[in-house]
């Protein structure tokens, strides 16, 4: 197959799965709004130590966009690093203090 042909073949995967990615995420971040106390993100404290509440549904939206974005970039992804990743006051979002990003090859 023509390098140009298997670019092409690649290019059109990528998209299908990136659009299937986009739908799926689109998905979750719903039902995490609906229902945010299902989730992994549980932990995230209402109110602690006289704080104001955690802005979860920021929280979740990252989580998912971030999941998103590493399934659709899964087989070029070596490393994802987001550390820390501070979550603000409700309606303030989310921060990335610091991000890593490492491609194969």
């Amino acid at each position: 197959m023509p390098a140009a042909d298997a670019a092409a073949a690649a290019a059109a995967v990528t998209a299908g799965v990136g659009a299937r990615a986009r739908r799926r995420a689109a998905a979750v971040t719903a039902h995490r709004r609906r229902r945010p106390g299902a989730t992994a993100h549980r932990a995230v404290p209402h109110q602690a130590r006289g704080r104001p509440v955690a802005d979860r549904a920021a929280l979740a939206d990252v989580l998912v966009k971030v999941s998103a974005l590493a399934w659709t970039l899964r087989e070029r992804i070596a490393e994802l690093d987001i550390n820390p990743l501070v979550v603000r006051a409700d309606g303030e979002g989310v921060v990335a203090l610091d991000a890593l990003l490492v491609l194969r090859g």
